[in-house]
Formats: structure tokens, sequence, C-alpha cells
């Protein structure tokens, strides 16, 4: 079986958190979509190897945010949804054909030790 490990160097924006897109402008909104989704991408970009090929099958997906200074740790939920837009960035760079392929979700949290939030994602092939 086949592993990736992808280490995005920002958590989600607050603003993609589900109660804050509440009260937020659909521009903002969509300007730190993109800026979270590119920076995923070329996060992803930069750790698949030569001749990569993208996983095609069903993969376990483990989503691990490491909260920068003067953010707080969130519920779960909110916080793999917060990590919607990094997860199309994935796509974007062909690591995964389509983010529908994840069978297993497992969102896990931290205050990030150096103040410097990120966002790591491990992609496994797995059996359906």
């Amino acid at each position: 079986m086949s592993e990736l490990t992808i280490d995005v160097p920002m958590d989600p924006p607050a603003i993609l958190l589900p109660n804050a897109k509440r009260n937020a402008h659909w521009a903002r909104i969509n300007q730190a979509t993109q800026e979270y989704r590119e920076c995923a991408k070329y996060a992803a970009l930069n750790a698949r190897p030569r001749r990569w090929q993208p996983f095609a099958g069903p993969v376990a997906l483990h989503i691990h945010i490491g909260w920068g200074r003067r953010r707080r740790r969130i519920d779960l939920d909110a916080a793999g949804s917060g990590a919607k837009a990094a997860l199309d960035g994935l796509v974007d760079a062909h690591i995964l054909i389509d983010d529908r392929l994840v069978v297993d979700l497992r969102v896990t949290q931290e205050k990030a030790v150096d103040g410097n939030g990120f966002t790591r994602f491990v992609i496994q092939e797995t059996q359906a």
C-alpha cells in the first residue's frame, strides 16, 4: 500500500470555519479559500515524488491541524470542514483524482509548538 504525507504551512483560515462563514462577506471567504487551496496545491506538488501516479482507488485520509498563535482548538467537525479548501488543493495537484475517493477520514488537532500553524495530510491507499 502506498502512503504520502503532505505538510501545508498554514492552518485553516478562521473565516473558513462554519460559524465564521455565516457572518462573513462572500468575497472575503472566496479570497481565503483560494489562498489556502493554492498553498496546499504547491505544498503537494513539492511533496509528491517523481513519476507520481494519483491515488485512483479508495484512500484513508488523516488530517492533522496544528493551530498557530492566537488560535484555539475547535470542535473536530468544524476543523475538518475548514480544511476542505486544502483538500481541494490536493486534487488540483493531482494527488487524488477526486476527493470522493476518501472512504476513511480522521481529523486530529493540537496547538503548534512553535506557534506556526500547519495542516498535515497523510493519505494511504486502502481497501474499499
